[in-house]
């Protein structure tokens, strides 16, 4: 079972959060599938404070009406022309309505609260990832004829885990050091 994440990374400057994701060491972990993005949003707030976004699962009723005409006029033809046309019409008022109704990705409040406490002029992303190694990783160990078993830490064990990975590291620190 894969694990997934919700990372939400802010950013000074509107613009920085989607130039970040063009940055080749970014790019890399979904090209080299060490992460999948599941659910991706980019918040904006503007040099007044408006918070404005956008996501790649979320469909508007342009793109719902657009879909909702192709799959209602591919299934019209079956009635002939007079069904295409029809099915197309009556697809596209569908499917239009429903993108605006239903939110496909992130809820649009949920964003709206990710957002309220950014500083004017800053930009953040919202990632939900899917952590591909490590699926990979027990997969590989399985072809190697081991039997797998995985638990997910609890917050606490994490936490608990992370202590004692610092103090481990500033210990090495002072070990060099002397």
């Amino acid at each position: 079972m894969s694990e997934f994440e919700l990372i939400i990374a802010e950013f000074k400057g509107e613009e920085a959060a989607e130039a970040a994701l063009q940055e080749p060491a970014v790019r890399s972990l979904v090209d080299e599938g060490v992460i999948a993005v599941v659910n991706l949003a980019m918040l904006k707030m503007d040099k007044d404070g408006k918070l404005s976004f956008r996501e790649t699962q979320d469909v508007g009723g342009g793109r719902g009406a657009l879909a909702g005409a192709i799959t209602g006029g591919l299934i019209g033809l079956l009635g002939g022309p007079a069904g295409a046309l029809l099915g197309a019409v009556t697809g596209a008022v569908t499917g239009g309505i429903a993108a605006n109704a239903i939110d496909m990705g992130f809820l649009n409040d949920d964003l709206k609260e990710y957002g309220k406490d950014m500083e004017p002029d800053s930009s953040a992303l919202v990632a939900l990832v899917e952590h591909i190694w490590i699926e990979r990783m027990r997969d590989e160990l399985a072809l190697l004829g081991a039997e797998v078993v995985a638990y997910a830490l609890s917050g606490a064990a994490q936490q608990k885990l992370s202590e004692i990975a610092a103090g481990e590291a500033g210990q090495a620190g002072e070990d060099e050091e002397a």
